[in-house]
């Protein structure tokens, strides 16, 4: 019943050809720091009747259940009735502050980073499958090397911070940091990860839900410049 509910509220919110109303959007907290300030604004300034939902959280929001009507995400979705639009990639690199980066004299290649240590997200399934990547990328990293977890990326910033390791951002918030550098440029990005911007098929007949997702859309697969640090 709960499911029938559901699909009846999203069928009868998509019929909808109202302006005003409520539009929620399920956002990750770098992205949602990076991206949706200005696009608000604009909204606001477009659309002052659009009254805007935002739900930082860096967990997967159920779009089927009503969790979010437009969601911001590093992944496709595979179900057949979500509507799905690759925005961009972005360059993930290792952020730290000079202080920390002082400690390694001259690294000519990953392997020479012994005794790097990672903030990393506190969740246990990601610490073993983050640290087989980063040794097949060649850094000389074992469970020692992640002593400090949590899932909260503005967290992680503020304890990168203070010395206490390397932090995994992409490169348009990190760079935005003062404190921080990027750590080993010459290496390159670490991972370049996908942004989809992703709504439900029946959602997207709403004509306030399409035209915030079409704002979001225009601007966020813009390429914003950032000048490293």
């Amino acid at each position: 019943m709960g499911k029938a509910a559901s699909d009846l509220s999203i069928g009868a919110s998509g019929q909808s050809q109202q302006i005003d109303g409520s539009v929620s959007i399920s956002v990750g907290e770098l992205d949602a720091m990076v991206y949706l300030p200005k696009i608000l604004n604009q909204l606001r300034k477009q659309e002052p009747g659009i009254e805007v939902d935002i739900i930082v959280t860096n967990n997967v929001s159920d779009l089927k259940s009503r969790e979010a009507d437009i969601a911001i995400r590093n992944f496709r979705p595979t179900q057949a009735d979500f509507i799905a639009r690759k925005l961009k990639d972005e360059n993930v690199y290792l952020y730290a502050t000079q202080t920390y980066l002082d400690r390694f004299k001259e690294p000519q290649k990953p392997s020479d980073l012994e005794g790097i240590e990672f903030i990393s997200f506190n969740r246990s399934d990601h610490v073993e499958p983050f640290q087989k990547f980063l040794i097949e990328k060649g850094y000389p990293v074992n469970r020692k090397s992640f002593s400090l977890f949590t899932d909260n990326q503005l967290f992680q910033i503020e304890l990168v911070k203070q010395h206490l390791g390397v932090g995994v951002f992409t490169e348009v918030y990190g760079d935005s940091i003062p404190e921080l550098k990027r750590a080993f440029p010459s290496f390159g990005p670490v991972i370049q990860i996908p942004l989809w911007l992703v709504c439900h098929r029946e959602l997207h007949t709403s004509l306030r839900v399409r035209k915030v997702f079409d704002l979001l859309a225009a601007h966020i697969s813009q390429p914003l410049v950032s000048e490293p640090s």
